[in-house]
């Protein structure tokens, strides 16, 4: 059984209108870290969903983050004063764009394959590359054999670039040879994934800038936008930064209830999607969201985020006001299978049940939470890529059970017609329990369509 990219009847063609309706790295999953911040999460979820008190309302809208939550002008603001003077003007939030096409490329699930981690790897080293290595060219023709057409590379931002808030890069020597390899050697996709795994939104420690991020992505449009197998994915699983005057500015557990915070990620977003199209750069631009860019939360899952089109809890919605001139991206969507949707722990209990919120009669799992992106998709006219996905077999004899749930997601992925590609994690972390190249086969076949 090998991997093959299944398209819709129009898959080489231009979408078609929609019919509406109303969540690391390697180093982030090698079990026993990371708990405690996605924890803290779902702990928060768990609150909100359980308490439904006005007083924990209360208390979790007065973020550290805003000054005036009731600014009922901010909601309409296009960049601040500080943002344009730094990254340049960026266009106002506009509800007429929320359910406007931004994609109208080739449809189905067209672009499928693995992480290939290895550049992420010690990103406390920075530049260095310390126990970082360099994806293996075997280990990626073996995948390309299996089916994949599509590898998704990811890399910390010190090791892409010397000098942060230039707007040229310089990757560490063998980044351009996987490139290279993949695109032409293969002539597979793929991902060009800043992945800085727990320093989030930083460069050398220190939190970065909207400027240092869009000429970071000058940059990379400028030395990679020739190459149309190149996908840009803008950011992995985004926190922390420095915006309006606050450092670690987006808060992986804010509630945003004003919708200050996903307002000012829009504006980040926008303004690296204008800066690469402003290059002449035509490539797939892939959008993460807050909240580590989970798949069962994208859409707020009805405990956070703003009130938009009268409808509460709208998590990263605002995100679909997104403009592109080529019509050409899709939204950044993460989802593990275990419980706490972190890829920490084996077996798949997460397909239907959420740990930090188990215990309430309207807790459900990754599979209702896909149900509820998919028509999020649907409503507002817009694409997704699955660019981490995972579930790892257990000692307890679930392996048939998870493998028959995994097929089952996919096939609801690709059926929706929602979906343009996923990526398996991971191969390249051998010291990872979910390394698909040193323990392989290990569970592949659960990411296969047949």
């Amino acid at each position: 059984m090998s991997w093959t990219p299944l398209r819709s009847k129009l898959s080489d063609g231009v979408a078609q209108s929609s019919t509406p309706y109303e969540q690391g790295s390697a180093e982030e999953f090698v079990p026993g870290e990371r708990v405690g911040s996605r924890g803290r999460l779902r702990a928060f979820a768990a609150v909100v969903i359980l308490m439904g008190s006005a007083m924990a309302l209360a208390f979790f809208s007065g973020s550290y983050h805003h000054g005036n939550q009731q600014d009922s002008q901010f909601l309409s603001l296009a960049a601040t004063e500080t943002a344009a003077s730094e990254a340049g003007p960026v266009a106002a939030f506009d509800t007429a764009n929320l359910k406007k096409k931004n994609y109208d490329k080739k449809t189905g699930l067209w672009c499928v394959g693995l992480n290939a981690v290895g550049f992420d790897l010690h990103p406390t080293a920075r530049r260095e590359m310390g126990t970082a290595t360099i994806p293996n060219h075997e280990a990626l023709r073996y995948f390309h054999q299996q089916g994949s057409n599509c590898f998704r590379l990811a890399i910390t931002w010190e090791r892409l670039q010397t000098n942060v808030g230039e707007d040229v890069v310089d990757p560490v020597d063998g980044f351009d040879g996987v490139i290279d390899f993949v695109t032409n050697t293969l002539g597979a996709y793929i991902i060009i994934d800043p992945h800085n795994n727990d320093e989030g939104l930083q460069f050398n420690g220190i939190d970065v800038t909207r400027s240092d991020f869009v000429n970071l992505w000058k940059g990379i449009a400028k030395k990679y936008g020739s190459n149309d197998k190149c996908i840009f994915g803008l950011y992995n699983e985004p926190r922390y930064g420095f915006e309006d005057g606050v450092a670690g500015y987006f808060d992986p557990n804010v509630l945003d209830r004003d919708g200050r915070v996903i307002e000012y990620w829009r504006q980040w977003m926008q303004s690296a999607i204008d800066a690469i199209r402003a290059l002449g750069a035509k490539n797939l631009i892939l959008v993460p969201g807050l909240h580590w860019t989970g798949c069962a939360d994208w859409s707020g899952n009805w405990w956070w985020g703003e009130t938009l089109e009268g409808k509460p809890n709208q998590g990263n919605s605002r995100l679909a006001a997104l403009t592109d001139p080529e019509n050409y991206i899709a939204y950044d969507v993460h989802q593990y299978m275990d419980p706490r949707y972190t890829g920490q722990e084996d077996g798949c209990k997460g397909h239907d049940l959420n740990f930090y919120c188990k215990d309430s009669p309207d807790c459900s799992g990754a599979d209702n939470g896909l149900e509820e992106t998919i028509k999020w998709a649907k409503y507002y006219n817009k694409k997704l890529f699955m660019t981490e996905i995972g579930s790892y077999p257990a000692a307890d004899g679930s392996a048939s059970t998870c493998s028959v749930k995994m097929c089952n997601y996919l096939k609801r992925m690709h059926e929706s017609d929602t979906f343009i590609g996923y990526t398996v994690w991971q191969f390249g972390c051998p010291q990872c329990d979910a390394d698909q190249w040193t323990k392989k086969p290990l569970n592949l076949d659960w990411y296969l369509i047949a």
